[in-house]
């Protein structure tokens, strides 16, 4: 990629013109050929963004394509082929005019490089295919990709993806690996699916959370199926009336014996008057929720944690 100027044909050449060396000289200038590139580059990008991560959502993959087609990005693409260097590479036969010139003897500023990136693309396609276009620009992003920041940190891309499953958050545990030293502290954590998914990976780092981010980024490498909820079989309710517990201490127990999380508490609010106490309390587990009243906090609670039992043993 890096022809003499003899070698290249007039598509070429326009793709290396600034428009300030047209306005001096006459002749066409790169503006049309970046605009073709411009979309060819995002077309590319955004095909093997899809075959790449069959997984991510529109956002994610929007998020991808937008850091991907950057100017920053494409600056780093267009020096991979040589077109900031202005004295052995590709650099050295772009054209600028006088006023441009200045200050850019040796380097290009970013700006330019991803507009002269774009030239070139929309150039390479007309003058030899889609094929080659698309080759050199992948080739150019591949080369580039690793120096580029995490678009979202595993650990967002995990609690995201957990909240869209259960509408819960992964669970987080650290402790210092055995024989690091104190001066250079290792640190391993684990990370847990919340029930009921199910899914545990660990991480080590040299931080508690450099090694949760490495605990996340190995729980996101398994398999998508971790984050789809598997029904269960659904567990009997306990009847409302025996024993000795109280309605709210069988509520929890039934809660942690099957799927679905503790119970939820939504509200509990004063209905009585001065004279005559009144309160009203209601629990929900999912999408059943049971409603009680009594005389007092307590008895509210108890009355809405034997509803709830009911209202389960109803739908089991």
């Amino acid at each position: 990629m890096r022809p003499l100027n003899s070698d290249l044909s007039a598509t070429f050449i326009t793709a290396l013109t600034h428009p300030t060396w047209s306005a001096e000289h006459g002749g066409p200038h790169y503006q049309r050929l970046e605009f073709l590139g411009d979309g060819l580059i995002k077309g590319y990008v955004a095909s093997q963004l899809y075959d790449r991560h069959p997984d991510e959502d529109e956002g994610g993959l929007s998020r991808r394509l937008h850091q991907l087609v950057s100017r920053q990005t494409l600056a780093a693409a267009a020096r991979t082929i040589g077109l900031d260097d202005r004295e052995g590479g590709l650099g050295r036969l772009v054209r600028l005019g006088k006023s441009e010139r200045k200050g850019h003897q040796n380097t290009l500023p970013d700006r330019l490089l991803e507009e002269l990136f774009e030239a070139w693309v929309g150039a390479t396609y007309l003058e030899s295919g889609d094929a080659a276009a698309r080759r050199l620009v992948l080739e150019a992003l591949d080369a580039v990709r690793d120096d580029l920041p995490e678009i979202e940190s595993p650990k967002d891309l995990l609690q995201r993806r957990t909240q869209a499953a259960v509408a819960d958050v992964p669970r987080y545990s650290a402790e210092r690996e055995p024989g690091s030293p104190d001066h250079a502290p290792r640190w391993r954590a684990t990370v847990r699916l919340p029930r009921p998914l199910s899914g545990e990976a660990q991480g080590v780092g040299d931080t508690k959370g450099a090694a949760e981010h490495a605990a996340a980024r190995a729980l996101l490498a398994e398999p998508a199926s971790i984050f789809t909820v598997v029904p269960e079989p659904t567990r009997p309710a306990p009847a409302a009336a025996s024993g000795t517990k109280n309605h709210r201490q069988r509520l929890k127990e039934w809660c942690d014996i099957s799927p679905g999380g503790p119970p939820r508490w939504e509200k509990e609010i004063d209905i009585g008057t001065v004279t005559t106490p009144r309160f009203r309390a209601q629990v929900c587990r999912g999408e059943r929720c049971g409603e009680g009243e009594g005389s007092n906090k307590p008895q509210a609670r108890e009355s809405a944690a034997a509803a709830l039992l009911r209202a389960m043993g109803s739908g089991a």
